[in-house]
């Protein structure tokens, strides 16, 4: 049986929301507003999936607040 936390991440990635988020990250660091305006998500959902993804060290929360992918997301190509 899988680990809750790796079923967690799985989650994050998988959903619609997950992967909107890595799409707009390509394009450079985002802060969790212009993140919710250029996906259309809605912040609630937006903050728990990008808690998620940085909990797992998927993304980083910059010191400005914006939000970036780390090189493991590059490396591992997530989410794409």
């Amino acid at each position: 049986m899988a680990d809750r936390s790796c079923i967690e991440l799985q989650l994050a990635l998988n959903t619609v929301d997950g992967v909107e988020v890595m799409r707009a990250l390509d394009c450079g660091p985002l802060s969790l507003g212009d993140m919710g305006a250029r996906t259309g998500i809605d912040l609630f959902r937006l903050s728990g999936t990008i808690r998620t993804l940085t909990a797992f060290g998927i993304l980083v929360r910059r010191q400005n607040g914006e939000y970036a992918r780390t090189d493991l997301s590059r490396r591992e190509a997530v989410a794409h």
